[in-house]
């Protein structure tokens, strides 16, 4: 039996703007046809983007073959039981070989089918369209967004996906691991809050990336009055930052009167911008063993939520007030 050799090129293009991840190189023999299909494979960086897939198609030699095109299928992975058919069609005009020797094709998959529930099985490759089969074809699983919230306290070791848009084999994973998170922080140095103790490790093929991250608690004893409020909970805006593998967080958008360490979340008349939250003096008796929560909005690839909740507990201090400090100096007048 004679043998010849497709050689299909896939690139997946986002309409608008994408990044690429990874390449994929697959060999498939079916039918007494030989091909390879190479794959570049490009991550989408908007939220909502119809992915698009344009390629080409070289044959290299072969047997004479007429009414050929490219051809395409969307279905649920069947592991689930059942198959699911989400979209078909042609990626391609006729060609017949060997009067046309290489043949582009483009399709387009509707940004619907990222957000569904079950995995995305994409079936692509040559068809004849005269006995309706496949000369030869690949098959890759595209795994949805997970799109979930999370609960970092049923969470043990790492939190791992699959990626969205990956292929299903040797695919890389995002991967999460909350270890680090302490439900009791520490405050040494009272009149500052450190959130070092709760950064969480992160890993994947694309940089990391979030919608929203704040702190929320309550003030019952009205310590901030100026820090916005929302649903009868402050709100202090937070912005992650990566140093390796690992996520911490600081702060953002808040201001302090350097005397009494008073914070806003508005400029106002003599208070100074800040990296940091203060605990204004005076107030350790209030503040001790406050309950804070920390919430994250669409974190990486697959957009999971979470709120984590913690308490502080205040060191007292070495010298001040009497009633915040282990010494204090009392004074008087001598008759």
């Amino acid at each position: 039996m004679r043998k010849f050799a497709f050689l299909i090129i896939l690139t997946l293009v986002l309409a608008s703007k994408a990044e690429p991840s990874f390449i994929h190189t697959e060999a498939k023999t079916m039918n007494g046809f030989s091909c390879t299909y190479t794959s570049n494979i490009v991550d989408p960086v908007d939220p909502k983007p119809n992915i698009r897939i344009s390629g080409r198609v070289d044959i290299i030699n072969g047997p004479s073959k007429n009414k050929l095109r490219i051809r395409y299928e969307l279905y649920s992975d069947s592991k689930f039981g059942m198959d699911m058919s989400y979209a078909n069609g042609y990626a391609s005009s006729l060609f017949t070989y060997p009067k046309i020797e290489s043949i582009e094709y483009s399709f387009v998959i509707n940004d619907q089918y990222n957000y569904v529930s079950r995995n995305i099985v994409v079936r692509l490759g040559i068809y004849d369209v005269g006995s309706r089969t496949y000369v030869n074809y690949i098959e890759d699983t595209l795994y949805p967004k997970k799109k979930e919230t999370i609960n970092i306290d049923d969470i043990s070791g790492d939190l791992t996906y699959d990626n969205f848009l990956c292929i299903s084999d040797n695919q890389p994973v995002e991967r999460f691991n909350f270890s680090n998170f302490s439900k009791i922080v520490e405050i040494e140095y009272y009149y500052r809050l450190d959130l070092s103790s709760l950064s969480f490790r992160y890993s994947s093929h694309k940089p990391f990336s979030y919608k929203k991250a704040y702190l929320t608690f309550d003030d019952p004893f009205r310590i901030f009055p100026d820090i916005i409020e929302i649903d009868r909970k402050k709100k202090v805006d937070l912005y992650p930052y990566q140093e390796n593998n690992d996520i911490h967080f600081g702060f953002k958008n808040l201001f302090v009167e350097p005397l009494t360490l008073k914070m806003a979340s508005t400029s106002k008349i003599g208070y100074q911008k800040t990296d940091y939250f203060f605990l204004p003096k005076n107030k350790i008796s209030q503040l001790q063993g406050l309950n804070l929560t920390i919430n994250m909005e669409d974190v990486g690839i697959n957009e999971v939520s979470f709120g984590y909740s913690f308490s502080i507990n205040i060191s007292s201090l070495l010298l001040g007030p009497c009633d915040e400090s282990k010494y204090c100096i009392v004074g008087g007048i001598k008759r």
